[in-house]
C-alpha cells in the first residue's frame, strides 16, 4: 500500500471517527438541552394557564368551559393538563381520553395513573402510570371551597393532545438532519484535505527518494526543492547539506591526492635528477651538491611527517602527554630558537607574555604550535618588520596571539587558510610557503587539547593568529567534578 492512499484512509478515519463523536456528543447534549428548555417552557406557560383557569373556576365557570379553555391553551404544552376534584376524580382536561383514567395519590407525593384501552382486536388492557413530583397548582370554588388541582403531566403514550411531543420530534429531526449535513460536509473536506496533503508529502517524499538514489549513483549534482518551514523542508534542506558536504568533501579528497602527488613530486625528482646527475659524471658529489639533496630529504621528510600528524589528529588518534606548563618559557624557548633566522631577515621578535596560570598542554606539541606560526610569520613578513608574540588570561583559558607586519592575506583566502594543502599563492612557489600543511596541523593540535584557533588578516596590514589553551586548574576542576 502506497503511502498516499495510507494517508488518505489515516484521514478519511480520523474525520469519520471525529464526525461519529461529535455527532453523538452534540446530538445528546442538544437534546437534554431541549429537555430542559421544554421543561421551563412548560413550567411558565402551565403557570399562565394555571392563572386563567383558577380565575375562571372562582367565579364559578362550568367544566365544559375549563374543558373547552384546555384544549384551545394546552396544546403547546408537550403533555396533557387536567383538572381533578378533591376526590382524585377527573373534571376537565385537555386530553378527553383521560376522562376515564383512575387518579391515585399516596402520601409520598406519588401519582399513579390507570387507563383501560381497548386492543387492535377487541380486547381490553389496563395501562398504569407512575410520576413523582408533578406541578399542580391548587384551585378554589366561587366559595372558597377547596375544587381540587389543576395538574401537568408529562407526555402520555398515544395520548391525542400531544402537540408539544411533535414539535420536540420535529426539533429533533431538523437537528439530526443538521448533524448529518455538517457531518457529510466536514467528511468531504476531510478526505479532499487529505488528498491534497497527501499528494504535497507524498511528492516531496518521492523527490527525495529519486535525489537519493541518484546521489548513490555518483550524480552529486541533485538537489531538492525547499518549499515552506516544515519537517519536510527542514529534512530536504538537511539531505541538500549533506549532498554538498559529501561534494566537498569528495573535491578535498581529489584535491588533496593531486597535491599530495605535487608535493611529493618536486623533491623526488630532483632527487633523481641530482642522483642520476652524480651517476652519470656530470655532478660531482661536492659537499654542495651533496647539502642539496639533504635539503630536499628534509622537505621531504617534513611534509611525510606532517600528513601523518595531520591525519592522526584528524582520526581522533593524537597522543598527547598533557602537563601544567608555563607559556612564558615555551615562548621563550620558541623565541630563542627562532633568532638567528629573524635576525638573518633583520625582523624584530617581540614577546608580551606576563606571568599567567599554568596551561594544561603536551610541551612538545605547544612548541610545534609556535615554531610553525612563528615559521609563517617570518616568511611572510619582509626586513625591518617585526613579529610578535603575546598572551592573556581569559576566565579559564589563556589566549596566544602571533602578530606579524607582512604583506596580509586577501579576504577571499582568510576562510581557507587552515584547510589542508591550501595556499593562498597560486604559483605554488616554495619560496613563498611551505606545502600548506602547517596551520593544518596547528588547528588540529589546538583543538585536540580543547582550544580554539582563528586568523584576522588584511592586505598590507598583517596577519594576527589567536590560539586558546585551557589552564591546568580548569582541567583539575572539570576532573574533580567528574
Amino acid at each position: 500500500m502506497s503511502l498516499r492512499l495510507r494517508l488518505f484512509l489515516m484521514g478519511a478515519l480520523v474525520a469519520l471517527v471525529a464526525v461519529a463523536a461529535v455527532w453523538l456528543v452534540a446530538g445528546q447534549r442538544v437534546e437534554g438541552e431541549f429537555k430542559r428548555y421544554l421543561e421551563r417552557d412548560d413550567h411558565v406557560r402551565f403557570a399562565r394557564l394555571a392563572s386563567d383557569v383558577t380565575a375562571r373556576v372562582a367565579r364559578g365557570e362550568s367544566a365544559a368551559d375549563v374543558a373547552a379553555l384546555l384544549a384551545r391553551s394546552a396544546g403547546g404544552l408537550r403533555g396533557p393538563v387536567v383538572w381533578l376534584d378533591p376526590a382524585g376524580r377527573y373534571v376537565a382536561g385537555s386530553d378527553s381520553s383521560l376522562a376515564t383514567a383512575h387518579f391515585t395519590f399516596t402520601p409520598g407525593g406519588e401519582v399513579r395513573v390507570e387507563r383501560v384501552r381497548r386492543g387492535a382486536r377487541g380486547g381490553k388492557r389496563t395501562e398504569t402510570f407512575v410520576w413523582i413530583g408533578l406541578p399542580q397548582v391548587a384551585l378554589s370554588g366561587p366559595r372558597g371551597e377547596d375544587a381540587g388541582a389543576l395538574w401537568l403531566f408529562p407526555p402520555i403514550p398515544n395520548a391525542r393532545s400531544l402537540a408539544g411531543l411533535s414539535g420536540e420530534a420535529g426539533f429533533h429531526s431538523g437537528v439530526t438532519r443538521g448533524l448529518v449535513h455538517a457531518g457529510l460536509a466536514g467528511l468531504l473536506v476531510a478526505v479532499i484535505a487529505s488528498l491534497v496533503l497527501g499528494r504535497a508529502l507524498a511528492r516531496s517524499i518521492e523527490e527525495l527518494t529519486a535525489a537519493t538514489r541518484a546521489v548513490a549513483a555518483g550524480d552529486r549534482s541533485r538537489r531538492v526543492p525547499v518549499r515552506g518551514r516544515d519537517e519536510i523542508a527542514t529534512l530536504a534542506a538537511s539531505f541538500n547539506a549533506l549532498v554538498d558536504s559529501i561534494d566537498r568533501g569528495e573535491r578535498l579528497r581529489q584535491n588533496l591526492v593531486a597535491d599530495v602527488a605535487h608535493e611529493l613530486r618536486t623533491p623526488v625528482t630532483n632527487l633523481r635528477a641530482q642522483v642520476e646527475a652524480i651517476e652519470d659524471g656530470l655532478l660531482a658529489p661536492t659537499p654542495e651538491a651533496l647539502a642539496s639533496l639533504r635539503e630536499e630529504i628534509v622537505l621531504l621528510a617534513r611534509l611525510i611527517d606532517e600528513l601523518q600528524e595531520l591525519s592522526l589528529a584528524e582520526a581522533g588518534a593524537l597522543a598527547l602527554v598533557r602537563e601544567p606548563l608555563a607559556l612564558d618559557r615555551a615562548v621563550a624557548s620558541a623565541l630563542a630558537a627562532a633568532a638567528a633566522r629573524a635576525q638573518a631577515a633583520g625582523i624584530t621578535l617581540v614577546s608580551d607574555v606576563p606571568q599567567l596560570p599554568p596551561v594544561d598542554a603536551d610541551p612538545a606539541r605547544v612548541a610545534q604550535v609556535l615554531r610553525s606560526l612563528l615559521d609563517n610569520a617570518l616568511r611572510h613578513t619582509q626586513g625591518g618588520g617585526r613579529v610578535t608574540i603575546a598572551a592573556r588570561a581569559l576566565g579559564s583559558v589563556v589566549e596566544v596571539s602571533v602578530s606579524d607586519t607582512g604583506e596580509g592575506i586577501a579576504p577571499e583566502h582568510v576562510p581557507h587558510v587552515f584547510e589542508r594543502l591550501y595556499r593562498a599563492d597560486p604559483s605554488r612557489d616554495r619560496r613563498t610557503g611551505g606545502a600548506g600543511l602547517g596551520l593544518s596541523v596547528v588547528k588540529r593540535l589546538v583543538e585536540a587539547h580543547g582550544g580554539t584557533i582563528s586568523l584576522e588578516s588584511a592586505p598590507g596590514d598583517g596577519t594576527t593568529v589567536r590560539f586558546t589553551l585551557p589552564t591546568a586548574s580548569q582541567v583539575l576542576h572539570a576532573r574533580v567534578g567528574e
